[in-house]
């Protein structure tokens, strides 16, 4: 959450997403392989 207090760095911002999104996949495919 300490990313977010740095403004400028737009790296920060499109790593932050990726983990985001991959950890997102990641939930969704656990979650997935448990419903089935």
């Amino acid at each position: 959450l300490d990313f977010f207090d740095i403004s400028g760095y737009p790296v920060f911002n499109l790593a932050d997403a990726a983990i985001v999104v991959g950890a997102g996949l990641v939930a969704l495919s656990l979650l997935v392989g448990r419903t089935r």
